[in-house]
Order: structure tokens, then C-alpha cells, then sequence
């Protein structure tokens, strides 16, 4: 079969290949316009009308190929002024997120977070409520609003898009981010915790240790451990667990054990098993065992 290809020939990225299967029919008319037509901005409205899609299809598709890394945006939107201009207009829900994300940061949102704001209220249809639920969140932490963009298309994705889901969203994100920054300061990490680490972190909370018994585990885990060495985090989970297991509460409990009772703790070592021996090692090995059976007859003779 021979293809002409005429004169538009434009390159596709071979990474576009692995999510043929999992990208939607407006998903692949959008990659294959943006790559056809590249242009430093996206609009919308011209990709839509060109495509028969509707503006917030348009903006889905480009999320979607921005976050598997075959286009990059900022902050993966692109829209013209006169599109967040109409919907203040027309919407006085929009406008009224507007003015309440004013008023949470201080300042008016500028042209990056109204486009922000305008994807989460109009193409992922968060409420105002939820949206401001998590502005609140990301001043209280410092976070840049880009983390409540990634964060919130998560938990679309998720299902997670009433006022309530998302309200017991934050407090699980409160809790944890309040947790894990007492243990990052009473564990003197000074970077971000390690997946494994973390992990550790989580169990420790769902666990309900208080903070006195992770504490005593710490402290118990810096006088067994070496100076040179790195926190043990399996040494300090060991002790919880072995207070967990004897029902003790209080830090005094547990010493008063453990005196008696010191936590012995073995990391597993990964020793390669040995590899069988060949035929001809074998006999090479019992030809040797022969000739030390005959010079060993030999020297009782002698």
C-alpha cells in the first residue's frame, strides 16, 4: 500500500503511541491539530470550532497530553482574556469566586490563577465552595494555587466533587500535612520524607501512636543506633509496634519494659543463594576427594 503524504507532514512524539488505547476520540483530534498547527498559544475557541468540540473539551485534551508530558503549557491552560471576561459576565457564581480568591490571597488573581480558577469552576464544575475550601488550604501551607489545579483534577478523577468529599479531603490533608511536619521537625529531616519513609510516617498516624510514645521511639532508636548511621524509621516502627502488641500508652510503660526486655531488631540481608554445581564440578571435586583418600592411606602406611 503506498501513502501519499503530500506536503503537511508533521511530526507525532512516540510517547503519544503508548495512550492510543487509553486517549479519548477529542483527545487525539486535539494532539493531532496542536502538532499540525503549532503555535505558541492555544486557543480554544479556534481549536473548537475547528473540531466541532466545545471550549472545555479543548481544554481537557490539552491537560491530559500536558500532564503525560507530550505538550507543555503553562500551568496547562491557555485561554484568551475575552473567554474569563464572559463568563464574569454571564456567571455571578464565577464572579463571586473571583472576588472571594481575592479576597483569600490578599490580591486580586492575576491572569495565571484566573485561568486556574476559571479550568476548576468551568471544566472540572467545582463548586465555589470547594474551590475557596481549597484556597484556604493552600494559604494556610503556603502552596502555590498550581497545587490545588493538580490536586483537585485528582480528586475528579477520583470522584471526589461535593462540597463534602472535598471538605473531608482537606481535613485528611490537614491532619496528614500537620503529622508528617512534627515528624519532619522532631526527626530533624531537613528534605522532604522518602516514599518509604512516608509510608512509615502514614502507618504511624493511622495507628493513632500518641505523640509521647513516638517520641520515646525515636529517642530509644538515636541510643541504639550509631551516630554515623542514618535514622533506623524500621527501628522506630518495631517499638511501636512492640508497644502496640503489649497495650502499653505511656512512654513509662514501655521503658520500664523494655529494660527488662530490650527491642532486638534484624535487618533482613539479602545473601545471593548459592549457585549448584555443574556435572563437571562435581566430578572434578570427587576426583579431588579420591586422590586425598589415597595420599591420606598413604601417610598412615608410611
Amino acid at each position: 500500500m503506498n501513502i501519499n503524504y503530500g506536503s503537511s507532514v508533521f511530526v507525532v512524539p512516540a510517547v503519544v503511541n503508548d495512550y492510543l488505547d487509553s486517549a479519548t476520540l477529542e483527545q487525539l483530534k486535539v494532539i493531532l491539530y496542536v502538532l499540525q498547527f503549532p503555535q505558541k498559544t492555544i486557543d480554544f475557541n479556534v481549536i473548537s470550532a475547528s473540531l466541532q468540540l466545545t471550549p472545555e473539551q479543548v481544554e481537557k485534551a490539552v491537560i491530559f497530553w500536558s500532564e503525560k508530558g507530550v505538550l507543555q503549557t503553562t500551568d496547562g491552560i491557555k485561554l484568551p482574556p475575552s473567554e474569563i471576561a464572559r463568563e464574569m459576565e454571564k456567571s455571578p457564581d464565577f464572579r463571586q469566586l473571583m472576588e472571594e480568591a481575592g479576597k483569600i490571597s490578599g490580591e486580586p488573581p492575576n491572569d495565571t490563577e484566573q485561568k486556574i480558577l476559571f479550568s476548576l469552576y468551568k471544566s472540572w464544575h467545582f463548586s465555589v465552595k470547594s474551590i475557596c475550601m481549597m484556597l484556604e488550604y493552600c494559604r494556610k501551607y503556603e502552596l502555590h494555587i498550581s497545587y490545588a489545579r493538580t490536586t483537585m483534577i485528582d480528586w475528579y478523577n477520583r470522584g471526589i466533587t461535593t462540597d463534602e468529599l472535598v471538605e473531608n479531603q482537606i481535613d485528611l490533608l490537614e491532619r496528614q500535612f500537620t503529622f508528617t511536619g512534627k515528624i519532619r521537625k522532631k526527626f530533624e529531616l531537613h528534605r522532604k520524607p522518602t516514599k518509604k519513609q512516608q509510608a512509615f510516617i502514614d502507618k504511624w498516624e493511622q495507628q493513632g501512636y500518641s505523640w509521647e510514645l513516638i517520641e520515646y521511639a525515636y529517642e530509644s532508636t538515636l541510643e541504639q543506633t550509631d551516630t554515623n548511621q542514618k535514622l533506623s524509621f524500621e527501628y522506630v516502627d518495631k517499638i511501636l509496634e512492640n508497644c502496640l502488641e503489649k497495650g502499653f500508652t505511656t512512654p513509662e510503660q514501655a521503658e520500664q519494659y523494655h529494660k527488662e526486655h530490650p527491642v532486638v531488631f534484624y535487618k533482613s540481608s539479602k545473601k545471593k543463594e548459592p549457585k549448584p554445581m555443574t556435572e563437571q564440578e562435581i566430578a572434578e571435586m570427587n576426583e579431588y576427594l579420591s586422590l586425598m583418600d589415597i595420599f591420606g592411606k598413604d601417610d598412615d602406611n608410611s
